[in-house]
């Protein structure tokens, strides 16, 4: 191939990237080339590239910002004449995946009743599922992460899926928008999973692969120092395959007891709890809705910019002031690392001290409250490393909503 071939191919590379990283891999694969392009033309793709990136930024604020029901916005050309084909769901438009709309702009309004009948029938194909039995009867979980199941082919799983059918990741991101969706409960829920609703909870807030809970729940374990008959139990977990994991465990053959007593559910407790709980008390016979309330090894998200993707936050706190039981509701929370620890405590004085106090003042609890270990906790006192723990009790203040 002609150096001016190369040159060619390479500058037509370099055009279709869509960020530094690409501009940069493309540059370096053909490092001998990019050298005998002149100067001009160089320039002129790296415009284009930040140009087109540069649209794409505000084609997604607009495509955020568009949020009224009366209005329908349609793409109006903004660079050389472009077509503008979209397509409409629900109140918001996004432009097609035809690479000519790639450089539209969200801009001029046209009328709701000016939409073709097509356009309609694409509208109502695109209406998502929704959870009637909720209070507002407006809930969509279409997006939710843990209602999505594996795509199986020919119904059986990939070598590759068994393989990962374990592996989890340690971390994820509460606040992206993949997890600020509600989760699934069906219109029976709690009915059809509780065998007696006149109990109140024992609520788990990060089980993980809930074998804190199937111990706890076991009737072959004693070693428990709180009556476990007493309590429906659930687990809330938001990885989807930890959740998912953990429902696979409670349906194995020796856990059958189980059954009627104990629920794992995948969402994110910060956006889902309140919804949860609403759920259970308009079902429940019981006055008191939360009697105890765990929070243990929580991910400590240790950078200074992921200190708000912790679990407690405030609108935690509300929601489990407006729920627990007063006087006698417990909160019990532990960490192996102090900064989180302290974090949890110091929220919890803050944004709910006017519910809860703080049983050993300034001092850690020295055991369990509750008597069965998680296997985190297993892990660290394996390694002869201090466990920080802390019990906050529930007065009698009625729950005020500010």
């Amino acid at each position: 191939m002609s150096s001016s071939a190369s040159s060619v191919a390479t500058l037509n590379g370099i055009h279709r990237c869509r960020n530094k990283k690409q501009i940069i891999g493309c540059i370096g694969r053909n490092r001998r080339t990019v050298s005998s392009i002149p100067p001009q033309h160089m320039k002129r793709s790296l415009i284009i590239i930040l140009l087109m990136s540069t649209v794409t930024k505000i084609q997604s604020f607009f495509v955020q910002k568009i949020s009224q029901p009366q209005k329908m916005y349609a793409a109006t050309p903004a660079f050389i004449g472009l077509s503008g084909n979209i397509n409409y769901f629900g109140n918001h438009i996004f432009p097609t995946s035809s690479s000519s709309n790639r450089m539209c702009l969200f801009s001029s309004s046209v009328d709701e009743n000016s939409v073709s009948t097509s356009k309609e029938e694409q509208q109502k194909e695109a209406i998502v599922s929704i959870d009637e039995s909720s209070s507002d009867n407006r809930i969509n979980t279409t997006f939710s992460p843990w209602n999505k199941k594996p795509a199986l082919k020919d119904g059986k799983m990939s070598k590759r899926q068994k393989q990962n059918t374990h592996r989890f990741r340690q971390h994820v991101n509460p606040l992206s928008r993949r997890y600020q969706q509600p989760t699934m409960l069906s219109n029976e829920w709690p009915k059809d999973v509780f065998d007696d609703l006149s109990k109140p909870l024992f609520l788990d807030i990060g089980c993980s692969k809930g074998g804190f809970l199937l111990d706890l729940v076991s009737n072959s374990n004693s070693s428990a120092k709180i009556m476990v008959d007493k309590y429906n139990y659930i687990g809330l977990e938001i990885r989807p395959l930890v959740a998912q994991y953990a429902n696979e465990r409670l349906q194995q053959d020796n856990n059958d007891a189980l059954i009627g007593k104990l629920n794992f559910i995948g969402c994110n407790a910060n956006f889902d709890l309140e919804r949860i709980l609403a759920r259970y008390k308009e079902a429940s016979t019981s006055k008191n809705i939360v009697d105890i309330a765990a929070i243990q090894f929580p991910d400590p998200h240790f950078k200074t910019q992921h200190h708000k993707r912790r679990v407690v936050t405030p609108e935690l706190i509300q929601t489990l002031s407006k729920y627990m039981t007063p006087k006698t509701g417990t909160l019990f929370f532990q960490s192996d690392i102090k900064v989180a620890f302290d974090d949890m405590r110091n929220k919890f004085l803050e944004y709910g001290g006017q519910y809860f106090h703080d049983q050993y003042g300034d001092k850690y609890v020295p055991d369990n409250i509750i008597g069965i270990p998680t296997e985190r906790e297993v892990s660290v006192i394996e390694k002869n490393l201090p466990v920080f723990r802390a019990v906050f009790k529930r007065n009698d203040s009625s729950f005020n909503a500010k």
